[in-house]
């Protein structure tokens, strides 16, 4: 899970924005196998096949493209 403060408060604009970005870097990892963009609650949900050293991975790329980007827990 990945909490993204305030993009609910954002002009749909930099939404769409923001999503692009987001499934862009998604887009680049096979071992994404489902994820959600919940604007209501700021929350982006992503479903991985495991693979060492790719959540850190994964979240540094995220984090470039949507920098308040933070991810609530894994394991």
């Amino acid at each position: 899970m990945v909490l993204i403060p305030g993009i609910r408060e954002l002009p749909e604009a930099e939404i769409a924005d923001r999503a692009s970005g987001l499934q862009a870097v998604l887009g680049h990892y096979r071992q994404v196998v489902f994820a959600d963009l919940n604007i209501h609650l700021n929350l982006l949900w992503v479903t991985l096949i495991p693979e060492l050293g790719l959540i850190p991975d994964l979240m540094s790329a995220l984090r470039q493209k949507v920098p308040e980007a933070r991810l609530v827990g894994h394991e």
